[in-house]
């Protein structure tokens, strides 16, 4: 078994808090002089926010012939 499949699935049941502290403990572990970063914590509501979608990337169209002269002042 690989192990870094059975590390994935246990990284990917993490909530986004629990996540990050991995991450600092990490960070903490492999670099021991730089100094802890504190993150407030979030007060819980009656709901969970809804998480945004990412907007799809707006891919620039290809340059054209004579496109150029559109930056001449």
């Amino acid at each position: 078994e690989n192990p870094r499949e059975s590390d994935r699935a246990a990284i990917e049941q993490l909530n986004r808090a629990q996540r990050d502290a991995l991450i600092e403990a990490l960070i903490s572990a492999f670099n021991p002089n730089r100094s802890p970063v504190t993150t407030p914590t979030p007060t819980p509501t009656a709901s969970p926010s809804p998480i945004p979608t990412p907007k799809p990337r707006v891919i620039p169209a290809l340059p054209q012939p004579g496109d150029s002269r559109l930056l001449r002042p």
